[in-house]
């Protein structure tokens, strides 16, 4: 009975998430020198350990 209560809440927890799309739009990234893909396009010095913005 637990595994079929775990089961079903681990398949609620999937379908409320949005089968895990994450929400992370590409407009929010940026792309470093070295080619780390930053999703802090906003934030000064998202790409300082990378050689800095392509």
């Amino acid at each position: 009975m637990k595994s079929i209560f775990l089961s079903f809440a681990l398949i609620a927890s999937v379908a409320l998430s949005g089968c895990g799309g994450g929400g992370i739009d590409d407009s929010d990234t940026v792309t470093c020198k070295d080619g780390w893909i930053s999703h802090s396009k906003d934030k000064q010095g998202a790409c300082s350990s990378h050689g800095g913005v392509r």
